[in-house]
């Protein structure tokens, strides 16, 4: 008998070690099969992995009904790679998603941006928090240097969380990313404020943790700082500046925003963010074109000329 729960298993250990997926992508597959299994148990714990159905299929579709259609295309994806996993290992015989149809209709969601004042307040609460203590003096450096990274670079929260000292070349002014997909590309620092709050971090992280090879690390110095640390770092800073709700990826989508306002080739930005392909760039196309009509409402220089404003009769 072929259990739901070991191929959920054995897939998990093939995402890893075969398929080298990051580990946020391997938590958030293993999310995902959990709560179909939790739905399975529910509905008839004696269903085995060969005898799943379209109409199991269907059912679980429906069940998801409440959530966005986004959240129930990741899930259903999530257990339509499980099955095709299970067929190649010729766990099952039949896969019940051949042929079956997932009718969802998922809007393009448009980036959410951070505008040039509440980056400055933001930066203002980062930069002038005060340091009582060592340990507070090193964790500003620490949240001074992620931002900037963030911002100043593009990186995704997991690429800070991951980075290891090695791969930051301040000599060259260089920083080498290991991206999705196990994707590697060279991002330059630019900005002296990155320098120097890359630099700043470094000459004092030493003292506490010498033997991590991760770059950024948690109050201890005992272990990398996780996604979720930076998470929550920011949640404070922004409650410090008064600017409501900011996440790692308003920096790096503002970044890119910003890029493409001035004048930056998508191609370029495409190199800069590590997406594998042009079209995951072009979302940030729409946000500048939003930009563009916003600017050119309030400052059209048709408005400065009065004359031709009549009906023509």
């Amino acid at each position: 008998m072929v259990s739901y729960n070991n191929t959920s298993t054995s897939f998990l250990q093939y995402c890893r070690d075969e398929r080298r997926l990051s580990p946020h992508s391997v938590r958030a597959y293993r999310l995902d099969l959990a709560r179909f299994g939790e739905f399975l148990l529910a509905q008839n714990p004696s269903v085995e992995l060969a005898s799943l159905s379209k109409e199991h299929l269907r059912a679980y579709q429906q069940s998801l009904g409440h959530l966005r259609p986004r959240t129930v295309g990741r899930r259903m994806a999530a257990l339509r790679s499980l099955l095709f996993y299970a067929e190649n290992e010729k766990l099952i015989a039949a896969n019940p998603f051949e042929g079956f149809r997932l009718r969802l209709r998922i809007g393009r969601t448009l980036p959410r941006t951070l505008g040039h004042k509440t980056v400055e307040r933001f930066f203002r609460a980062l930069y002038n928090r005060p340091t009582p203590t060592p340990v507070a003096r090193l964790r500003k450096l620490r949240d001074i240097a992620v931002v900037e990274l963030l911002f100043g670079a593009g990186l995704r929260v997991g690429e800070v969380a991951r980075l290891s000292a090695e791969r930051i070349d301040l000599e060259s002014d260089s920083i080498r990313v290991h991206g999705k997909g196990s994707r590697e590309r060279l991002v330059p620092i630019v900005s002296d404020e990155l320098k120097t709050a890359l630099s700043d971090y470094a000459q004092n992280r030493a003292a506490v943790a010498a033997d991590v090879p991760c770059f950024f690390v948690n109050q201890s110095g005992q272990s990398r700082l996780t996604e979720d640390a930076i998470r929550r770092a920011l949640h404070r800073l922004a409650r410090d500046a008064g600017v409501g709700r900011v996440t790692p990826h308003m920096f790096r989508h503002t970044f890119a925003t910003l890029l493409l306002d001035r004048g930056v080739d998508l191609r370029v930005i495409q190199r800069l963010l590590g997406h594998s392909s042009i079209v995951t760039t072009t979302i940030y196309a729409h946000v500048s074109e939003r930009s563009q009509r916003k600017v050119l409402t309030s400052a059209n220089p048709r408005l400065l000329i009065k004359s031709g404003r009549q009906k023509v009769a």
